[in-house]
């Protein structure tokens, strides 16, 4: 796997505050990703970040959205694990192999309790994967890979087989993510939407809808040396200026900030660290209604589109433009389609547009969604497609109301994409045959086949040039149409150490704690 982007850190423009003493001055330099002696550490500390998006239920199961998946990880180690970069690692499982196409052999970590006493162990890792597939209200993150299992079995206390229905090396993503969060099987009978225990560094000591999830540190975890804080509490503060305020003020230790504050973040004498993400801001199409069955029509909205006027403004510099769902400095990235290939040319997607038979244009019902860089973004678009005869007719709805989109009731959707750790379900979900964010189906054959051999190939360099073929035909055909990679940006006061931002945005926080005497 290449190297992906790395950290970019700012030091504070002044020391943290506080009568820290002597070396307090060098405290805010220190790189929010480092690490630090144990002495040098708080470990009766509780870390208090703050969370622009929401959580209503903290059961792995019904939560569909990568967000708040933060939230989960303090609590529920995973089967597998993965790194920062999005590579897979071993986590519960030790090591997996797949004996034959759809038989997978994991071999789980040996002496781990889960917080409540339990052992984990293969019979309770079967427990596990049977509730996620027997589970009426699982959401599509636990429900569509949990379809594809035929059945589970335990061989000893130490090995689990998954046979599935069909190959799908994918699963081996799955059980990184909500699907392989493991649940001590004493509680998988009654509601896990307000409680939990799993086999994590943190015990969920109180869940508020919307509002927060408070940790205490479990002494009996399994790798004592990731569990540096005495407690974290996770505050979902979804204006961004309440935000940094909490933080400028010492009630959060830590924030995701929005690119527009960087600048201002910085000159409070706060450290500001970013990383490459697989989200994007992208115009989500349903290809199976009107004119966007058209390459040609596709293609003209793209050219149409100023994207480094909008990384510049609606992201503040902070981004690059992009045609494809992943950041240049992403393993499944193609080179052979960069955003050069859609330049902006008014001339180029008036021509592509007669070329398609409309030479007096056309027009398109737009959802977008009522938060302000949504609508920002919506009408931004509106404005820059209008010169070519593209005519973007807005539907500005709460959140709630977002599947007005996958229900079929409009052409396209205004939005962020979150991204999935496994790039091809990425893709998949976005423009092959059955993906949740695809209504109606509509895709391209040649990428539909490379999706369908993606299914049949082992992780591995080959799936990766796969992966990189199929985002390349992506972008020709413009299945989606992104418009600029985002970045996470984080901010604290040079207290945090051991942090590293993820690359598919499932933060975890092995490792991490808070420095002595930095308020």
């Amino acid at each position: 796997m290449p190297p992906l982007a790395a950290v970019v850190t700012a030091a504070s423009l002044a020391a943290c505050g506080g009568g820290g003493g002597g070396d307090t001055a060098n405290k805010a330099e220190v790189p929010i990703s480092a690490t630090a002696a144990s002495g040098e550490l708080d470990t009766s500390a509780t870390l208090t970040f703050a969370d622009p998006f929401q959580n209503d239920t903290i059961d792995p199961a019904k939560n569909d959205s990568g967000f708040p998946t933060r939230q989960l990880n303090l609590v529920y180690d995973r089967l597998i694990g993965i790194a920062p970069s999005g590579e897979l690692t071993p986590q519960l499982a030790t090591k997996w192999e797949f004996t034959n196409p759809t038989t997978l052999r994991l071999t789980l970590r040996s002496g781990v309790k889960f917080q409540d006493g339990a052992p984990f162990d293969a019979a309770a890792v079967v427990k596990n994967l049977d509730r996620s597939r027997d589970l009426p209200d699982a959401g599509a993150a636990v429900s569509t890979p949990a379809e594809a299992i035929k059945d589970v079995k335990a061989s000893g206390d130490d090995v689990v087989e998954i046979t599935l229905k069909k190959p799908r090396y994918s699963i081996l993503y799955d059980l990184a993510q909500n699907l392989g969060m493991m649940i001590s099987p004493g509680s998988l009978s009654g509601s896990l939407d307000r409680t939990a225990v799993g086999a994590g560094m943190y015990k969920l000591v109180d869940f508020k809808p919307g509002v927060s999830a408070t940790y205490e540190r479990w002494d009996g975890y399994w790798d004592p040396d990731a569990v540096k804080l005495a407690g974290f509490v996770i505050k979902s503060i979804p204006d961004a200026q309440t935000r940094i305020n909490a933080l400028q003020s010492g009630q959060v230790t830590m924030s995701l900030i929005d690119e527009s504050q960087v600048r201002d973040a910085k000159g409070a004498s706060l450290r500001v660290s970013e990383e490459a993400t697989v989200s994007a801001w992208t115009m989500f199409l349903n290809l199976t209604r009107g004119e966007l069955k058209n390459e040609q029509v596709r293609q003209a909205i793209s050219h149409a589109i100023d994207r480094k006027a909008l990384v510049e403004t609606l992201g503040h510099g902070h981004g690059e433009p992009a045609v494809q769902l992943f950041p240049s400095s992403y393993e499944a990235y193609s080179q052979d389609w960069p955003a050069a290939k859609y330049p902006f040319d008014v001339a180029k997607a008036k021509e592509l547009l007669a070329a398609a038979g409309h030479p007096d244009g056309v027009e398109f019902s737009a959802l977008i969604l009522n938060r302000p860089l949504d609508k920002q973004l919506g009408q931004a678009l509106q404005r820059m497609v209008e010169p070519v005869g593209i005519k973007l007719s807005l539907k500005v709805v709460e959140p709630a109301r977002y599947s007005m989109f996958t229900d079929g009731e409009v052409d396209m959707f205004l939005g962020r994409w979150g991204g999935r750790a496994d790039p091809a379900d990425t893709l998949k979900s976005n423009a092959a045959k059955g993906g949740f964010i695809n209504p109606g189906g509509g895709t391209a054959p040649d990428f539909q086949a490379l999706m369908d051999k993606i299914d049949n190939t082992p992780t591995g360099d080959a799936r990766v040039k796969l992966v990189q073929e199929a985002s390349a035909i992506f972008a020709q055909r413009q299945l989606d149409i992104p418009i600029f990679a985002r970045r996470s940006i984080f901010a604290d006061k040079g207290c945090v150490v051991g942090f590293t931002p993820y690359m598919v945005g499932a933060d975890e926080y092995r490792g991490v704690g808070v420095r002595k005497n930095c308020d």
